[in-house]
């Protein structure tokens, strides 16, 4: 076994980034999935992830050796769990190229978090980095166009279910109105909350799960399995069929060896049916109750650590990191997201005043005016405030157009960042 310090382990995580950064997004939301998987120390995860070639790139990178054998990953955990994390820290920094793979790797690094306890790694400030890019990941719109496009359908209700819901977060999921309008959608293009469906016919829909859903709905059942037996097969499957090649899960799918080793890990039997309906009410209350990766119960996000906590405050409470700064004025936050989002440019703003302004949307005085509507665009737009001055003004680039509903959205996130601080 080599010995190996910080210096190097941060350079080999940037080899194996440099090695893997042109891959697919469906390529890499998988690796991501599979290192997870292995930081959770789960023995299925462990034989099959050890077989994988970027596992085994991994693997080089701290002892030298290609191959590896259960024993050994288990022998060396610490190390294997401390290059990983490292790994995912460097993937940050290059996740703007793959934007699809955002929330896998937010749900990631919320899974190492719950999982480590004293081991000491170094994150630096990824937690806070991902949520000020997750806030910028619009997966609402885009999940309803995909229901009603088809290309989530009720053929395969179940995964269709758990790929509609992998793509929310906590927000989403606590808005009544975009949770009413998401289910009403699914009903109108043929989902039937009602159906029961046999645990073997589940299979057969997970079976032909796309290679680029595949790493998310990983991550996602990863993530909340712990008190849902339906996630729990769903991961124990995943690992045992989703990264074979094509011969193998031809001759797992045939022999029932991926469904009956899923079966056992997840104490369920052939004869378990799912309703639809209660699924989604289970999901939905795991999404809701999920906690950001900024709000922690005692850890210290830096090094992943337990660190005691000497105030007297309520078992309840949670200690929030972004409380310890002054709240922030609203309309600074909405400037900050619009910018973060290339809504704003310095360069694009409009001075004219002789066109017909409407009011988009309002919060406390504080309002959304546009103007040159058209096709769901607007060349221009601007914040008043309460008492009627117009303090930001602009359009997305200079004369070009941006989309209302992106303007909106950042309006949106202003508002629960303000009340949220």
């Amino acid at each position: 076994m080599y010995e190996l310090n910080d210096t190097q382990l941060e350079l080999k995580a940037t080899d194996f980034i440099n090695d893997y950064k042109n891959s697919s997004s469906a390529e890499i939301s998988k690796i991501i999935a599979g290192m997870t998987s292995i930081i959770q120390e789960n023995e299925t995860a462990y034989e099959q992830m050890r077989k994988q070639k970027w596992f085994e790139r991994i693997w080089y990178g701290i002892t030298g050796k290609n191959k590896a054998t259960v024993k050994e990953m288990q022998a060396n955990r610490d190390l294997l769990t401390k290059y990983i994390v490292c790994i995912l820290v460097k993937m940050q920094e290059t996740i703007t190229e793959h934007n699809y793979c955002i929330q896998d790797l937010y749900y990631s690094i919320s899974i190492v978090c719950n999982t480590l306890d004293n081991l000491s790694v170094t994150v630096d400030n990824l937690a806070h980095k991902l949520n000020e890019k997750i806030t910028s990941v619009d997966n609402y719109n885009l999940l309803i166009t995909q229901i009603q496009n088809n290309e989530i359908n009720s053929d395969t209700p179940l995964i269709s279910l758990l790929d509609a819901l992998s793509m929310l977060d906590y927000r989403i999921a606590n808005d009544n109105i975009k949770m009413t309008s998401l289910k009403k959608t699914m009903e109108k293009e043929g989902f039937d909350f009602f159906k029961e469906i046999d645990i073997l016919t589940y299979s057969n829909e997970l079976f032909s799960l796309s290679d680029e859903k595949v790493g998310r709905i990983s991550l996602f059942s990863q993530r909340h399995m712990e008190n849902n037996r339906f996630l729990m097969y769903t991961n124990y499957l995943i690992n045992e069929y989703c990264y074979l090649g094509e011969t193998d899960k031809r001759i797992v799918r045939e022999n029932g060896e991926a469904v009956n080793t899923a079966l056992n890990n997840s104490r369920l039997n052939k004869n378990a049916v799912f309703v639809l309906n209660e699924v989604y009410n289970d999901l939905i209350k795991e999404i809701q109750e999920d906690i950001p990766i900024l709000k922690t119960h005692n850890t210290n996000i830096t090094t992943l650590e337990k660190v005691p906590d000497t105030r007297q405050i309520p078992v309840s409470s949670e200690v929030v990191i972004a409380n310890t700064r002054p709240k922030e004025k609203f309309d600074d936050i909405f400037m900050r997201i619009l910018t973060q989002r290339g809504l704003y440019k310095k360069h694009g703003v409009h001075r004219k005043e002789d066109s017909k302004w409407s009011v988009e949307m309002e919060y406390q005085g504080w309002k959304i005016e546009m103007c040159d509507r058209r096709r769901g665009k607007t060349n221009k737009f601007r914040l008043v405030d309460p008492y009627g001055k117009k303090c930001i003004r602009g359009s997305d680039k200079p004369a070009s157009s941006c989309n209302v509903q992106q303007v909106k959205k950042a309006f949106e996130d202003a508002i629960y960042e303000f009340e949220n601080q």
